[in-house]
């Protein structure tokens, strides 16, 4: 079954092998997530602020006595940062944050270049042992961006659909609740005449995105063991400080 949205009235039509159906709603939501399907499908454009990525390894214990302790440690490396945690069936999975062009400048495939990072580490590496990776490692967006105006006439994006924030925010779950509430009485207020409130919407994303990126600042500032890392200088920098212009005014809908 595949989702289709059409360009001028908030409807959807769901098409499956044996019928097609259309349906007509007075609002739509985009929670597509990371692919933003919705809104990018109606014409608005994505700002990203990196190419950070995640490579994501899945390891499993190689006898039954193999065990570890239930919590999630992270590490810092010159390029990067790790997380790992275990799981419930008994596996750990191991994550290598950094930028997507340290991947390509190394040549390597994604599970090499996991493994030739994953040796730099210490205690990484060390929660590891008596573990043994199982297929390959994969690669996953964890980037940092927002939509250029995440509303429109009879539409909002909620949650990753909106705005993404750096994994070290530790804001997915929270983020997604304070945004599917600000998202309900938003649509409530829009559907009883306010036309208004997308705007507010609109701005209200883009504030709680500007506080994210000044507190990723301080967060990276924190780090100052490796100073020639572009890793770590290009989050230790608020790009808006960079843009010469007002953030909140950026992105006019079309």
């Amino acid at each position: 079954m595949r989702l289709f949205s059409k360009s001028i009235l908030p409807s959807a039509s769901l098409v499956s092998e044996m019928q097609t159906q259309i349906n007509i709603s007075s609002f739509l939501v985009d929670a597509t997530g990371r692919s933003s399907w919705l809104a990018r499908s109606r014409g608005r454009k994505r700002i990203s602020y990196d190419t950070m990525i995640g490579l994501v390894g899945v390891l499993r214990p190689q006898t039954s006595c193999t065990s570890i302790d239930p919590v999630l440690q992270l590490e810092a490396a010159e390029e990067g940062w790790w997380y790992s945690a275990p799981v419930p069936d008994g596996s750990l999975v191991v994550t290598y944050i950094t930028d997507r062009d340290y991947l390509t400048r190394s040549g390597l495939r994604h599970t090499h270049f996991w493994l030739s990072k994953l040796e730099c580490t210490s205690y990484t590496v060390a929660r590891s042992r008596g573990f043994q990776i199982e297929g390959d490692v994969r690669v996953k967006s964890a980037s940092t961006y927002r939509l250029e105006r995440p509303a429109g006439d009879g539409w909002v994006a909620v949650g990753d659909a909106a705005s993404t924030y750096d994994p070290l925010s530790a804001e997915g779950v929270s983020k997604a609740l304070r945004s599917g509430m600000s998202a309900s009485q938003t649509i409530h207020n829009y559907l009883r005449g306010n036309g208004e409130v997308l705007d507010e919407y609109v701005v209200g994303v883009a504030k709680e995105f500007e506080d994210y990126l000044a507190q990723r600042v301080r967060y990276y500032r924190r780090e100052a063991r490796w100073p020639a890392s572009l890793f770590w200088s290009r989050r230790q920098t608020n790009p808006l400080n960079l843009e010469g212009d007002n953030f909140l005014l950026k992105g006019r809908d079309t």
